[in-house]
């Protein structure tokens, strides 16, 4: 698990989750810089586990993970908290997976993205769920 450094409380925390630990360390690095405090999860297990632990505002995945994809991950969320925003990162091509995930709310972000991109992304994320 990677954990940025929790710049205040007020600040939303968002749990990323990425099977490739530089990726994920590279996130929530970047969140940090945003304002965000962000935990991180290498498998669709730890983010489960995280989701019953921590006050997590969205969570951000990846959707290619061995064991439990995140196109998995993202349904076991919807039946565990179906409130909760749901942003997946990818860098599969448009496949009807995909765009059955946008169909139920939740925003796909293409790789390679920048951290503006993230950052925008989340922002939409969160003030379309709340």
């Amino acid at each position: 698990m990677s954990t940025a450094n929790q710049p205040s409380c007020r600040d939303p925390l968002i749990l990323v989750v990425d099977d490739e630990p530089i990726q994920l360390e590279t996130i929530c690095r970047g969140l940090h810089l945003f304002g965000y405090r962000c935990v991180g999860a290498g498998d669709a297990e730890k983010a489960l586990a995280l989701l019953d632990a921590w006050p997590i505002a969205i969570l951000v995945t990846d959707l290619t993970m061995p064991t439990i994809s995140g196109f998995e991950l993202i349904a076991q969320v919807r039946r565990r908290q179906p409130a909760l925003p749901l942003l997946a990162i990818t860098g599969l091509a448009l496949r009807p997976e995909i765009d059955d995930l946008r169909a139920h709310g939740v925003r796909v972000l293409q790789k390679p993205f920048t951290p503006d991109d993230l950052d925008q992304a989340i922002r939409e994320t969160l003030e379309v769920r709340s």
